[in-house]
Formats: C-alpha cells, structure tokens, sequence
C-alpha cells in the first residue's frame, strides 16, 4: 500500500491524540488529526491512510474514497448499527455477563459497505519509522512511495 497523506482519527476531537509514532513520519502529503480535517480538497491528491476504525475514521473514509484512494487502520471491529438507532446506542458498553468493556459501535456505513464503496480495511498500525509503518499482522507499508 502507497499513500500520500495520513490522517489519524485517534481521540476525541476535544482532546485530540495523534498516537508517538505519527510525531515521526515523513510523508509527502500531510499528516494531520481528525480534528483538524474539513474537506476533501484540503487532502493533497494521491493515496490516504487513516488511521482509527471508530466513527470518526468510517466518516472520513467514505467521504474520502469519492476523491482518493483509502486505506483505513482499524485495531478494534466495531459493531455496526444504523445511523438511526444514534443516540439510543451510543456510547462504551459493558457485557452483562462477561463484565467486558465494548466499544462504541459505528453508526452510518460498516466496514463492508466500505469494502464495497473501494476502501481497503488494514489492521492496527503498531509502528512507523520515516516512511515505513507497520501493522499488528507484520505487514508493512511505505506511505508516499
């Protein structure tokens, strides 16, 4: 996988994170938060990364699939719901049986209308070094070249 530009959609937009190893990245585009991202245009051309499988990278990826190539990270599956069940089923869970903490779901589009409207879904991204990150499965991409 190739992309120019990267955007992390890590944390919420009042208190946004870009994860350390983002700090350190070259790429040619931009590397930037969700946060700070307000529409397609302000993305360079060429490919993108985003980084964060949550509601905030699903958005991004499908708004920016009509106009780039998108790769989205995801570490965490989500479950889907219908952007019409927001806000009765928003919000962290916890499992009445197993006690276990569940994150969000996503609301609007899954990971498999994604699939189908031309984003690749990739794992987590674990590191990067310069121009190379790598993912949770061991695989490797060169964002930019």
């Amino acid at each position: 996988m190739q992309t120019r530009n990267v955007i992390c959609a890590t944390g919420a937009a009042a208190r946004p994170r870009l994860p350390e190893w983002a700090a350190g990245m070259t790429v040619p585009g931009v590397v930037l938060h969700s946060s700070q991202y307000l529409y397609p245009k302000q993305i360079p051309a060429g490919d993108v990364l985003i980084v964060g499988g949550g509601n905030s990278g699903v958005q991004l990826a499908r708004e920016l699939s009509a106009s780039h190539t998108v790769t989205l990270s995801v570490r965490t599956r989500r479950q889907h719901r219908p952007a019409m069940s927001y806000p009765a089923a928003a919000g962290e869970r916890v499992s009445l049986f197993s006690r276990e903490r569940r994150p969000e779901p996503v609301f609007g589009e899954s990971y498999e209308q994604l699939r189908r409207a031309g984003v690749t879904i990739a794992p987590g991204v674990e590191t990067s070094t310069g121009s190379v990150v790598a993912f949770a499965d061991g695989t490797q991409a060169s964002p930019g070249r």
